[in-house]
């Protein structure tokens, strides 16, 4: 029972209590929710021969990368899907160019939390990834009179997206906020968690590993409540950078290997040589380095590993045929 006369109770966590009474009170009423394998069959049949008809190569939405679509099928609506590295390889804009596809480029709604960041944080990356401005430039606001008026016209061509930010952080503001916009725009695909390790609200204090286990079930309910797909964040152990192979592994996961059993897909960012301690390498602002996304856990499918440009100057990631087309001038950038 919870009483919103208790001034130590959140609201958040009064909605999210009163959600779920009314949830149960419903289940107690309306019986089991089992249901007979002939009826699940036909509802499986049904959306396979939809898939059929379409010839979609993709179940669900696409990253962005169609090297990276070639292995996911899609991201999948419901899925938990973890990008895990060390510091500075660039976790950050991976999930921020996924995100950006998905609004900018397939129409579909997503909501952004930036716990690590600031909302405007997020906004100059966005900005730097579509205007081709860097992001040096876009902090300090030394631009050109052409560069302001691409700068200009990416702000407007942002104008009705469907891309949400907040800086909720805590896990009852998060799904409260989740459900809320679930409810007002039905067309939420996506929900990007950054990151897993600034997560608050865990009920267990003083052992961080039953923490992150908590924020990982977390975050696995979240996607089976809204049915977005839920793509998050998290640290690698600082031991993978001692071994003479730096291939992270499952086992790399930081605090927990709950991360591991709850996630549907988990996916590593790695770049090799010394280069992996530096996020703004010298050179050319457009001279991308090659980061390998390997796909260590896919519960519904293969494994494997794709390259994709990283150019962090604008901290995009790219395909390597978009690349070679943005490197030259040409090309939708959000590719």
């Amino acid at each position: 029972v919870v009483s919103a006369d208790d001034p130590l109770q959140e609201t958040a966590e009064i909605y999210n209590a009163a959600f779920s009474g009314i949830s149960h009170l419903a289940e107690s009423r309306l019986g089991t929710s089992a249901s007979p394998i002939y009826e699940t069959d036909g509802n499986m049949l049904v959306r396979t021969e939809e898939r059929y008809a379409s010839k979609k190569a993709l179940l669900g939405l696409s990253s962005g990368f169609p090297e990276l679509d070639m292995l996911l099928q899609g991201i999948q609506a419901g899925d938990l899907l973890i990008v895990a590295a060390r510091p500075s390889v660039g976790k950050s804009a991976f999930l921020t160019s996924v995100a950006a596809d998905v609004v900018f480029r397939q129409g579909v709604s997503a909501l952004f939390f930036t716990l690590e960041m600031s909302e405007e944080s997020i906004s100059q990356r966005l900005a730097a990834m579509a205007s081709k401005i860097p992001l040096s430039k876009l902090r300090s606001g030394s631009l050109s009179s052409e560069e302001m008026t691409r700068l200009v016209a990416t702000i407007d061509s942002h104008e009705g997206k469907p891309f949400h930010l907040s800086t909720a952080r805590t896990m009852a503001e998060i799904l409260s906020e989740s459900r809320t916009m679930k409810m007002r725009d039905p067309n939420l695909g996506l929900i990007v968690v950054d990151y897993l390790g600034y997560l608050e609200g865990a009920r267990n204090k003083d052992n961080r590993a039953l923490q992150v286990a908590e924020y990982s079930m977390f975050l696995k309910r979240l996607a089976a409540t809204t049915g977005a797909a839920v793509l998050a964040a998290c640290q690698l152990n600082r031991q993978v950078e001692s071994r003479t192979s730096r291939m992270p592994q499952l086992h790399d996961l930081r605090d927990s290997g709950s991360i591991e059993q709850d996630a549907d897909v988990v996916m590593f960012l790695s770049r090799g040589g010394e280069n992996d301690k530096d996020p703004m390498p010298s050179g050319s602002p457009g001279e991308p380095q090659t980061i390998t996304v390997s796909v260590a856990k896919h519960r519904n499918g293969a494994c494997g590993s794709v390259e994709l440009d990283f150019f962090p100057h604008y901290t995009k990631f790219s395909s390597r045929s978009a690349a070679q087309e943005w490197s030259a001038g040409n090309g939708d950038l959000r590719r």
